[in-house]
């Protein structure tokens, strides 16, 4: 059979036991319907999941061959990079099966969901809300990601604001790996040549290394740029697919929206702006010296120091590295989560324990698991109940649950004979066991099941209108 379309996989994962070969236990997150969560692409869809190790995961499943994937997710797993999501092929992971009652199991890619909303949802909401503020926010936030991602050895290759998404933070990092350049592949055709709308007419499957990024990181700084001198631009020239102007209008002297935004950087003695949306008059995608434009940028925008280490794995281990890709703890773990309040759970020889952003151990390996810290509690499981610990390693919580996510906004869903309630941090039930599952809060709500139907409920455990 061919690939699968994206009914039969919502099928499989619709009703997961026994069709998965390592995934095991998970829950797919559904919607306010009951139908699992489907993010449709043109070569995928992206389902959202939660695992035991990853309480939001993404899991993507493809509709059409992607031939890199083993390559580019091989390399992704020994050079980790925090431009970049922890994402990882689980090679013929889901059986799906076909119209006749047979089927196959094919490829998936699991990584962790990264929270936030895309670019490009960001700046339809500031431009159209006129906040200058904000955009100009996201100028710096994706030059800063722009020059960084500039200076790698390897290239996203499909760069627009729907691939960028803006963490919670403020950090903005990279999804969508498919059409990666890495070093490995160089001498081979690309297997994409990305959106045209941000992409230089004369790129195709030829043109396939480092390069990839330098036309559509230009045309989307300036851009945002432009938009955080005069967000009525968008009002006037946004056309849905692209974000002011198309390449090829620029190339032939027929877009109005270039004209003026040169204008703009002029009055604005925006020089170095100029010079960065002269560029995109280019003949050919590479442009040298687009880097040293966006410094100017990033040069005034403040690095955070203390930017803890991030996943990576070699050999079927865990370690963390640094932001500039050196390692900073080795791999030598066999299970682990990011960081998160300074602190990581890591699994060594079947026991969980703490360490720090020095790999230093602050809880000893003496429980059977430990969730992620959260609000200054981690979930933790000992002799097959839940309870909660602190950074110091003990129990706030005692362990008397059958099941126990993160504490969200004061919050923690837990599970009594079978029903999911809510507790605070001091342990005390302040929405009663009732739900058959029960996510995690966010911006006071939450989404509950009671009897099949999927209700969004308030701090209070009153269900919302």
């Amino acid at each position: 059979m061919g690939l699968p379309s994206i009914s039969q996989y919502a099928d499989s994962i619709d009703h997961p036991h026994g069709l998965f070969r390592t995934l095991g236990e998970f829950t797919p997150v559904r919607d306010m319907y009951g139908q699992v969560q489907i993010v449709a692409g043109n070569s995928a869809a992206i389902f959202r999941i939660s695992t035991p190790e990853l309480p939001a995961a993404a899991l993507k499943c493809y509709i059409k061959p992607s031939p890199y994937l083993r390559e580019i997710y091989g390399y992704l797993g020994t050079h980790p990079d925090p431009l970049l999501v922890p994402a990882r092929l689980l090679p013929e992971e889901i059986f799906v099966y076909d119209l006749f009652g047979e089927g196959s199991y094919h490829d998936v890619v699991l990584s962790q969901w990264a929270e936030g909303q895309t670019l490009e949802r960001s700046i339809r909401e500031a431009a159209r809300e006129g906040c200058q503020e904000r955009l100009e926010a996201l100028a710096r936030g994706f030059d800063t990601l722009a020059w960084e991602l500039l200076g790698r050895e390897w290239a996203h290759g499909d760069l627009k604001p729907e691939n960028i998404v803006v963490c919670d933070d403020g950090r903005m990092v990279l999804i969508d790996y498919d059409t990666l350049f890495i070093p490995p592949l160089a001498g081979r055709c690309a297997c994409g040549i990305g959106t045209p709308a941000y992409q230089h007419p004369a790129r195709d499957e030829n043109l396939y290394d480092n390069s990839l990024d330098d036309y559509p990181a230009a045309l989307i700084s300036v851009s945002l740029h432009a938009l955080a001198l005069d967000p009525e631009l968008y009002v006037r020239y946004n056309r849905s697919d692209n974000l002011l102007f198309y390449p090829g209008e620029v190339l032939s002297d027929q877009s109005a929206a270039y004209d003026e935004i040169l204008s703009l950087f002029a009055a604005h003695s925006a020089h170095r702006r100029y010079r960065l949306a002269q560029m995109l008059r280019s003949q050919t995608p590479r442009l040298e010296g687009v880097r040293d434009l966006l410094q100017e940028t990033v040069a005034s925008t403040p690095q955070d120091p203390d930017q803890p280490p991030v996943l990576f794995t070699q050999e079927g281990r865990w370690g963390y590295a640094a932001s500039d890709g050196s390692i900073r703890i080795e791999a030598i773990y066999d299970d682990a989560t990011e960081f998160n309040e300074g602190a990581a759970s890591v699994c060594l020889r079947g026991r969980w324990q703490v360490i720090d952003t020095e790999g230093k151990i602050i809880i000893g390996p003496k429980l059977e698991f430990i969730k992620p810290f959260s609000e200054g509690l981690a979930a933790a499981r000992e002799e097959g109940h839940w309870g909660y610990i602190d950074h110091q390693g003990q129990w706030v919580v005692a362990p008397t649950f059958d099941a126990a996510g993160s504490m969200h906004e004061g919050r923690a869903a837990v599970r009594i004979n079978g029903k999911y309630g809510y507790i605070n941090p001091q342990g005390q039930m302040v929405i009663a066991p009732q739900f058959d599952h029960a996510g995690g809060f966010r911006n006071g709500r939450a989404t509950v099941y009671l009897a099949g139907t999927p209700l969004l409920i308030n701090r209070n455990g009153e269900v919302c209108p």
